[in-house]
């Protein structure tokens, strides 16, 4: 059976996490970001600044492509990066799953691409879901 974790607590742990790194001898991310995607039928919209933060840029930005597919933009989150990082995308209060389809620089922007699709049966489905970037 699939666990689901609170938003609150999974932010939690990021922010120990990236906060530990240099301390334990690990790469030291210099650029870090988190949101909560909760309206997953809307065309586009800014998401909650009490669920969504961002090291550098200027705001976050969600579009809806198509059922169970999305487009988040990190304004200014990629400008003049250096290579290594990940995304990490999981679905929210949900047994259905959605994950990181891609993601590339736009210009000053960082664009992750999420897909999100029923467990039972594969087809793309709307579902809420949090984004964790982490870069050098």
């Amino acid at each position: 059976m699939r666990r689901a974790c609170s938003l609150p607590s999974a932010i939690a742990a990021v922010t120990i996490a990236l906060a530990a790194a240099p301390a334990m001898g690990a790469v030291a991310f210099e650029r870090h970001a988190y949101v909560w995607a909760d309206q997953p039928a809307a065309a586009a919209y800014v998401p909650n600044p009490l669920y969504a933060a961002q090291s550098v840029g200027t705001g976050i930005r969600i579009s809806r492509t198509a059922v169970g597919a999305y487009q988040v933009r990190f304004l200014g989150f990629h400008a003049g990066a250096a290579p290594g990082g990940t995304v990490q995308v999981t679905a929210y209060n949900t047994s259905d799953h959605c994950n990181t389809a891609s993601w590339i620089a736009s210009g000053n922007d960082l664009l992750v691409n999420v897909r999100c699709w029923r467990t039972r049966d594969q087809t793309p489905v709307d579902r809420s879901y949090t984004v964790m970037v982490v870069f050098r």
